[in-house]
């Protein structure tokens, strides 16, 4: 059955849309076509795009250091059964056609989908429109991205925590210290009973080492707490409860304030929206929480230290002291050589320590900052979310705030190293054979001075400090761009 003439009026031929452009009057339809629900990209734009997905996947993949050492190790063993540069020439060129092949199966099934795929996603009525504040798609898409960084980076946080530690222990020689405190760790707990092992993982004071102070006075005391406390069952159940405590509170903010609703038409992309964002929420709570714990778990280990209650390996004290140019003598002399060293050790310690865990101060900020621009009215009309902003607010001020604790701390910790090797040298200098241990002590003082690894460096180098810019300058890019480009916005 034939439509009525203004149906077949509407449309879009060339002369028609000339026609138009002179006089309006001759137009059936003033109103411009409606956008496609899927935008429709050059052969060459598709062709880019799906190999830009696969080399995005492929680095994934082989950021995880067991994958990559399994394809390394598979590649060189098949490399070198070759004696010759013929046979090697052979070989590269079969694993070039294979690698090929095997892209060109997985581009071309990627290829064929993704219109399907788009259908798909856009049959509730929700259009697939990158930049023009109409689609809520570019959102769901970008928060998948981050959702993806986010538990890559706390992966790779873990696993660089753990071996920046096991290097430090290594070079301190504190393998021995660590299997004893870890001995007397498990005997003072099942002497206590659950309940003190289980308020020792969380109160940041040396619950452990209260509980058994009589048991602590060996080569291990003073590092109960940082080992006992820095097992996985322990931080993961601070990092947990501040999740929870966080949810809760994101909560009693949703009613007082209530929510603002994504402008989002259909169910697929309200359920896609909605998972991806509470999943993106919470492993973005983990990253703050567990960022926040490791720095605050270091700040504990600083107060040990003003306590007097750490004990160093005698291995350690020898291959620092040697370091420095101290000759073990018997007497007074090596008494002052120990304490000057009591002092130095703990800073070298610290700066190992934080200038790892300052490095993990801009993942939280990044994260955070994909967040901001996830929001952007560039992709669709969202109104500010009051939970949302100050939950994300919350956390910002938790990661700045451990950061701050932990450099001042550590700077307390250099002033009374200081103070303590000034008081040091004048008693040296007061000695008959003395004046060789003062120089020695002076460029001791010196070195203490100049230490700008990790937390002992300037504000205006803290990692923090610049990590703070990543949320502000996505704000503030985004507004700029929404003025620029969305059409009646400011």
């Amino acid at each position: 059955m034939q439509g009525p003439p203004e149906t077949e009026a509407r449309g879009t031929s060339k002369s028609e849309a000339v026609e138009c452009k002179r006089d309006l009057l001759r137009c059936d339809e003033i109103n411009p076509p409606a956008s496609e629900m899927v935008p429709q990209v050059s052969l060459l734009a598709k062709i880019g795009l799906v190999g830009l997905t696969l080399v995005s996947a492929l680095g994934i993949a082989l950021s995880f250091r067991s994958l990559r050492d399994g394809t390394w190790n598979g590649l060189n063993s098949f490399m070198s059964g070759s004696t010759r540069y013929r046979g090697l020439i052979a070989r590269g060129l079969a694993i070039s056609i294979v690698v090929g092949a095997v892209s060109f199966l997985l581009g071309k099934a990627l290829y064929l989908r993704v219109p399907q795929i788009g259908d798909w996603l856009t049959q509730d009525g929700q259009p697939m429109a990158l930049l023009e504040g109409i689609s809520v798609w570019p959102t769901v898409f970008l928060r998948v991205a981050a959702l993806a960084l986010c538990v890559w980076l706390i992966c790779y946080s873990w696993r660089y925590l753990d071996r920046n530690l096991d290097e430090i222990v290594k070079d301190f020689h504190l393998k021995k210290t660590w299997k004893c405190v870890r001995a007397e760790q498990a005997r003072v707990v099942s002497s206590h009973g659950p309940w003190f092992g289980l308020a020792a993982r969380f109160w940041y004071p040396n619950a452990v080492e209260r509980g058994g102070a009589s048991s602590f006075q060996s080569v291990s005391s003073g590092w109960g707490t940082y080992v006992y406390q820095g097992t996985l069952s322990s931080r993961m159940g601070r990092v947990t409860a501040g999740i929870l405590a966080m949810l809760l509170f994101w909560a009693t903010l949703l009613l007082i304030f209530g929510q603002q609703h994504a402008p989002i038409r259909g169910p697929l992309s309200l359920y896609a929206y909605e998972w991806i964002t509470f999943f993106l929420i919470f492993a973005t709570l983990f990253l703050v929480f567990f960022v926040a714990d490791t720095t605050l778990l270091s700040w504990g280990l600083v107060r040990a230290f003003h306590s007097g209650s750490i004990v160093w390996p005698p291995e350690a004290l020898q291959k620092y002291g040697d370091r420095l140019g101290f000759k073990h003598q018997p007497g007074a002399r090596a008494g002052r050589e120990q304490r000057c060293l009591d002092d130095w050790l703990p800073l070298i310690f610290l700066s190992k320590r934080t200038k790892c865990i300052t490095t993990l101060l801009y993942w939280p900020f990044l994260i955070i900052a994909l967040i901001v621009v996830s929001r952007s009215r560039l992709f669709a009309n969202y109104n500010p979310s009051i939970p949302d902003l100050v939950t994300m607010g919350v956390g910002v001020l938790i990661v700045t705030a451990s950061a701050i604790v932990l450099r001042r701390s550590a700077e307390a910790a250099r002033e009374t190293a200081r103070r303590r090797l000034r008081d040091q040298i004048t008693e040296a200098r007061s000695l008959q054979d003395g004046g060789q241990l003062a120089g020695q002590l002076e460029l001791l003082l010196r070195r203490v001075e100049e230490l700008r690894e990790g937390a002992f460096g300037p504000y205006s180098q803290q990692p923090v400090v610049r990590a703070m810019l990543l949320p502000l300058g996505s704000l503030g890019g985004t507004a700029l761009l929404e003025y620029l480009l969305v059409p009646g916005f400011g």
